[in-house]
């Protein structure tokens, strides 16, 4: 979401906190973009108070960069950012 809207949305950071001694259970929902779609920076959101941030990049070879070791912190910014 960051890359796609030029950084004018970001995703919350997310922080689980355990307490107590009940299980607690989690449903994680995900939203896969087709792998041949090159995800890009729509036009109306980059002006010159809003530059471009990021490279047009596909969502595989993001995900293939996380994998191999990627640090954490690193995201997106560094993958494909100006």
């Amino acid at each position: 979401m960051q890359a796609w809207t030029n950084d004018r949305l970001t995703s919350a950071q997310h922080r689980v906190v355990t307490t107590g001694d009940k299980d607690r259970f989690s449903v994680q929902l995900f939203s896969l973009l087709n792998p041949d779609y090159t995800l890009k920076v729509p036009k109306e959101l980059v002006d010159e108070e809003h530059p471009l941030m990021y490279k047009p990049f596909k969502m595989p070879e993001y995900t293939k960069y996380l994998m191999l070791g990627a640090k954490n912190g690193l995201g997106v910014k560094n993958y494909c950012g100006l």
